[in-house]
């Protein structure tokens, strides 16, 4: 239950949700407070134009993505026992498949597990259980299965209880306490790094983030200013991630 108030309140306070809320009080009060109704339509068409552009989605996203990737050098001499993907989504019943399996943003997070699991021969817990629905397998049970059909790695742990980043912490925590590993290498997209570093090393894991998939900064000149779905997206993960640090700084 308190995932699903959880999801309310993210689709209330994140766009298109919270635009949409705005756009149905301004046209509310059109025949009440019409100076203040169009006030409010005026912004709210405005903050919609802006978040669907790319200069500003890729400034915010910026924002995030302030650890810097690993060198090689780094990734060898880390002393790290494990390495730790965080899981993102599943691919629910695919056709072409014939069964679950990962999404694409798990999958980009897995394909760097694997490059560094080839360079240092370290295992890796994969970490992931289910967050609204939960049929078919779990996100820790395809992330291990992809690992094994298609990279032939067979060196992989599963944590399958989490639904949040926080718990992908804490019960990971309980599976390498019980291997004596506190040194980890953390998997994840480079946006929802810091969030994930700042959840693990409370939870008292020593961390060396890992972070991947880095968005590029637009330059583009005109067409950074051209409003697009993509750009829209990339401002809701942003906005997503920064009220989810404020969340975790209070609750954790």
């Amino acid at each position: 239950m308190s995932l699903i108030i959880n999801y309310i309140f993210k689709s209330i306070l994140l766009p298109p949700g919270i635009i949409l809320i705005f756009m149905i009080m301004g046209i509310s009060l059109l025949w009440f407070r019409p100076v203040l109704a169009k006030i409010m339509l005026g912004a709210t068409l405005v903050f919609f134009y802006l978040f669907s552009t790319p200069y500003i989605s890729h400034k915010l996203i910026h924002q995030l993505q302030n650890i810097p990737a690993l060198n090689k050098d780094k990734i060898v001499n880390s002393g790290a026992g494990v390495i730790v993907v965080l899981s993102s989504g599943r691919y629910l019943n695919s056709p072409e498949y014939g069964h679950d399996t990962v999404d694409e943003s798990t999958l980009i997070r897995l394909r760097y597990g694997v490059y560094l699991h080839r360079m240092t021969g370290l295992p890796i817990l994969v970490t992931g259980g289910y967050v609204i629905d939960h049929q078919g397998d779990s996100l820790a049970k395809v992330m291990a299965d992809t690992l094994k059909k298609d990279y032939g790695i067979t060196n992989v742990w599963q944590e399958n209880l989490s639904s949040t980043t926080a718990e992908n912490a804490i019960f990971s925590k309980k599976i390498l306490d019980g291997k004596d590993i506190k040194r980890i290498l953390l998997v994840t997209h480079a946006w929802h790094m810091p969030r994930s570093l700042s959840i693990f090393q409370k939870t008292g894991f020593k961390v060396i983030p890992a972070p991947t998939m880095y968005l590029p900064e637009y330059n583009e000149g005109m067409i950074d200013f051209l409003p697009s779905a993509g750009a829209f997206m990339i401002t809701h993960i942003a906005l997503h991630e920064m009220i989810g640090q404020i969340w975790y700084l209070i609750r954790y």
